[in-house]
């Protein structure tokens, strides 16, 4: 009996190391905190930290290459405007090529119009010498006594002598912005009545040619190509220069101060700055010289002319020339 308790492999001092153990290990169980927690472990802090990174690589890969697009667009913008600045070099070029040429052509025009001047200069020159005239309108009436006396019976020297002095006359205005001719009738030798010719070397060598081959039908009376004149073409708004060209005063003028008195209605402004609408100047002819012996009386009625046209260029702010034969 004693010898089998000997010989047992359960002692007690076993059971108790077997029971401290297990009480330990339940011990520890009890004091071990096993709950779940929300903290992020470094993996999970490395996987936010890599996807933020790619997430930004991806934004700057697009900020790169909307950058890389709009270099594209500015330069071809650039290639544009480069090939817009050598067309715009281009037509400056030309432009100033032209303007070359346009400033050489205007220096040559001015040469010529200084000529022309000088030509006009001699002109108003040659007739100043033959009494003077103040050349600074811009319109021109010319009214022309036709009359037998004034063209010649024969040898037609007063008409030449005529057309030539009327010629010199109209070119020694430069610039006129009108033009007109008639017969001391009334009646117009070239263009429309009330109408202005264009001042223009083909209508200034027309109206020259339209009074050489005027007829003679006239009444050597100044009063119905005056009145035309200021009724029709002159008023208070232009710069108006008559010029009568004559010899004589016929048998039908009437009284010389009823005569003063209709010119002087026809020709007041009754408005505007201007005291008249046109100033009156005559060119008188010695025609005497070349048909006294038609024309008996003629001498003095060339007297009686230039009396009369002394008188009425002096009212109305013109001159008398006289022109020599």
């Amino acid at each position: 009996m004693k010898n089998r308790e000997e010989n047992s492999p359960f002692s007690m001092s076993f059971l108790d190391i077997m029971a401290c153990g297990f009480g330990a290990l339940i011990l520890i169980l009890l004091i071990s905190d096993f709950s779940v927690t929300d903290e992020p472990s470094e993996l999970d802090d490395s996987f936010s930290t890599y996807q933020n990174l790619l997430e930004q690589i991806e934004k700057k890969e697009f900020e790169f290459n909307t950058l890389i697009e709009r270099i594209r667009e500015e330069k071809n913008e650039f290639s544009s405007q480069s090939e817009k600045s050598e067309i715009m070099n281009k037509e400056i070029d030309e432009k100033s090529a032209l303007l070359k040429k346009y400033v050489q052509e205007s220096e040559s025009l001015k040469r010529k119009l200084n000529s022309l001047q000088s030509v006009g200069r001699n002109q108003k020159k040659e007739i100043s010498e033959a009494g003077g005239i103040t050349i600074s309108s811009e319109y021109l009436v010319l009214i022309v006594d036709t009359s037998p006396s004034m063209q010649g019976l024969n040898n037609k020297l007063p008409w030449r002598n005529v057309v030539r002095q009327i010629s010199i006359l109209i070119e020694a205005f430069p610039s006129l912005k009108g033009i007109a001719v008639m017969k001391d009738t009334g009646e117009y030798l070239i263009g429309r009545r009330g109408e202005w010719l264009p001042d223009n070397k083909i209508y200034r060598e027309r109206i020259v040619k339209a009074i050489s081959q005027a007829n003679t039908v006239s009444n050597s009376n100044p009063i119905p190509g005056l009145s035309e004149a200021l009724y029709h073409l002159a008023d208070c708004t232009k710069d108006v220069q008559i010029f009568y060209v004559g010899d004589e005063i016929g048998q039908g003028v009437p009284n010389i101060d009823k005569a003063f008195e209709e010119i002087k209605t026809a020709n007041s402004c009754l408005y505007g700055e201007l005291k008249y609408k046109a100033s009156i100047s005559a060119l008188g002819f010695n025609t005497g010289i070349y048909g006294a012996n038609a024309y008996i009386d003629l001498v003095e009625r060339n007297k009686n002319y230039l009396a009369f046209m002394r008188e009425l260029t002096e009212r109305f702010d013109g001159t008398l020339v006289v022109v020599p034969e």
